[in-house]
């Protein structure tokens, strides 16, 4: 019985640590699927692109990037393709990571 004990939490902690990286692996999104999206002519794709972005806007703004009021989607949309066009080189990175760096650039802050 006491055996029991030390066994199964071990066996336990060994499936989640192999377990866990592939599961945060599915979850994130590619940067080439975001390319692919970007650049897609089917409407369902161009939806996922548009709120993969306006996401990543609406959780990172103000924090890593400040966009003015002014700004709106089909701008933030652009910017973040036209991005992609130029930096491909960069999509082996996520595409949360392409969205934030992209909007980095384009809209930095001042001093806080």
């Amino acid at each position: 019985m006491y055996k029991t004990f030390i066994v199964l939490p071990i066996l336990f902690s060994l499936m989640v640590d192999f377990a866990f990286p592939r599961q945060i692996q599915r979850q994130l999104i590619s940067g080439e699927s975001l390319y692919e999206w970007s650049s897609s002519d089917e409407v369902s794709l161009q939806s996922q692109f548009v709120g993969m972005v306006v996401g990543v806007h609406d959780a990172f703004n103000e924090l890593m990037f400040c966009t003015k009021d002014g700004v709106n989607q089909p701008e933030l949309v652009l910017v973040v393709r036209e991005f992609l066009v130029q930096n491909t080189e960069l999509t082996q990175k996520s595409a949360a990571d392409l969205i934030r760096q992209a909007l980095t650039e384009k809209y930095r802050c001042g001093k806080r």
